[in-house]
């Protein structure tokens, strides 16, 4: 079962640079009570949890905190799931397939 069943999670991040919340929407999958996103190394959420790693993690009305880390080594398990879970044509087309330019950014979620 996993920990949060939906298409699209909000993630709110503390600013590296303001402290202040940063929200954005993301594809997620979630797997062994994990959940899982894959970061372009420029975007300000990857930078801000490399910073900060607590995290905010919104489906739907549900929310939840958690702490997240960046893990090597997962990228093509992870890959795997996301096309699994949105489709092998949106996923290759959206990430490109390559795991340099992407990160597995692991959230353990609060409580579970």
């Amino acid at each position: 079962m996993p920990v949060l069943d939906g298409s699209v999670a909000r993630i709110g991040t503390v600013g590296r640079k303001t402290g202040r919340l940063h929200e954005v929407e993301v594809w997620f999958v979630s797997k062994d009570n994990v959940v899982y996103l894959l970061a372009h190394a420029n975007s300000d959420w990857w930078k801000n949890i490399k910073a900060n790693p607590k995290i905010g993690v919104q489906v739907a009305s549900k929310k939840h905190m958690g702490q997240a880390r960046i893990v090597e080594g997962k990228y093509e398990e992870v890959i795997e799931l996301f096309r699994g879970k949105y489709g092998r044509s949106q996923i290759d087309y959206w990430y490109g397939g390559s795991s340099v330019e992407r990160k597995v950014v692991e959230i353990h979620i609060q409580g579970n």
